[in-house]
């Protein structure tokens, strides 16, 4: 799929680092085409934007969507610094970034919800 690329601060109310924002587009990307692997799903979404093409619907979608991923686009930046075959420079770019990006605390979620904790505490 072609690289997508968003005013993304300013389209969505998100307020992250933008390499976290530029992973969450790339995650929003991937879900389209995995969402829209169903035929069900893709007439959905053609229906509810009528005259579209296929590039449009894509923009369209991940546009609409991106923000709803950047919870998954950091979990997946801090997996990548375990990871042993990412360099060391690509590493520290990644800390620097996560490092900033946790200094915007506007919209910032429960991490339990973002790995997708399904325990809860009772309370007695």
């Amino acid at each position: 799929m072609e690289k997508y690329k968003f005013a993304t601060q300013a389209t969505s109310g998100a307020h992250c680092h933008q390499l976290v924002a530029s992973v969450a587009v790339n995650a929003a990307a991937e879900l389209y085409e995995t969402l829209m692997g169903d035929n069900v799903m893709y007439e959905a979404w053609r229906k509810r934007n009528p005259g579209a093409g296929a590039k449009a619907l894509a923009r369209r979608f991940i546009s609409d969507n991106w923000g709803k991923c950047i919870p998954v686009a950091r979990t997946t930046l801090a997996a990548m610094l375990r990871d042993p075959t990412i360099a060391e420079s690509l590493k520290e770019q990644i800390v620097e970034a996560l490092a900033l990006d946790s200094s915007l605390m506007k919209g910032r979620q429960n991490p339990a919800q973002v790995v997708g904790s399904t325990t809860t505490e009772s309370k007695a």
